[in-house]
């Protein structure tokens, strides 16, 4: 049996999902294509509906503020954390023990997390928001597998839910805490240093800009190899 840290959103929560959702799936520009993975409904917003719900939980357990912005031509840059510090939250909402953390393939390679949470949500009890722990990039480098849920489905970087660390981890005013699963209690940690190793031919201090806007490039961007922010990247490719 998995451990998991359980939310359970209120009505008042649900609305505010469900506002949020539509909000960001009907600024974007360009012609919608239904997912795949969640056939039983055919409007647009749904989709989004089950990952703001864990973004929402994540918020309420730790205290940090969700990430309100609406983008045009694309989803958010990072869930929680900072540009150098990013935090990626993937919800499955296949409800057996055998659950995994799925990452696409093309979003792995150009939306670049330090550490990835894994949550799991059952469509029918859908208020319920199970988080099932962590992994950190340099791990989930040397575990993850390919796998492609669906025909003609994108393929996926993927991990057993066995493998993520028990707790739930946040960085807050420059500290990384952690909520333990066993004690519910918020901890102060720190974090192993292979969490943050990167690439030897990138340095997170290099004064790198982008050669669209000439804003400071962050880690991700770094990270992907590219020579512009997320925003004018996505813009681009839109």
């Amino acid at each position: 049996m998995l451990k998991t840290l359980n939310y359970l959103l209120s009505d008042e929560e649900e609305k505010l999902v469900i506002e949020i959702a539509h909000d960001r799936a009907y600024s974007k520009e360009g012609e919608w294509k239904q997912p795949g993975y969640h056939k039983e409904r055919s409007d647009r917003a749904y989709p989004g509906e089950i990952g703001i719900r864990t973004e929402l939980a994540y918020s309420k357990l730790t205290g940090l503020p969700m990430n309100m912005a609406i983008y045009r031509y694309h989803g958010d840059p990072y869930d929680f954390g900072t540009k150098d510090m990013p935090i990626e939250l993937k919800t499955s909402t296949h409800i057996g023990n055998d659950v995994e953390l799925k990452v696409k393939q093309d979003e792995y390679e150009k939306k670049i997390s330090l550490i990835y949470i894994g949550a799991q949500i059952n469509k029918n009890n859908m208020n319920l928001v199970k988080f099932l722990g962590c992994i950190s990039r340099e791990k989930l480098d040397r575990i993850k597998y390919e796998k492609q849920y669906f025909e003609n489905g994108p393929l996926n970087w993927v991990c057993q839910a066995t493998d993520l660390q028990p707790f739930l981890p946040y960085y807050k005013d420059g500290k990384w805490f952690r909520i333990d699963f066993d004690t519910k209690k918020h901890i102060l940690t720190i974090m192993p240093k292979q969490i943050f190793i990167l690439p030897n031919n990138i340095q997170s201090d290099q004064a790198q800009l982008c050669t669209t806007c000439d804003s400071k490039l962050d880690m991700n961007a770094k990270m992907a190899g590219r020579d512009q922010c997320f925003s004018c990247y996505e813009e681009h490719r839109g």
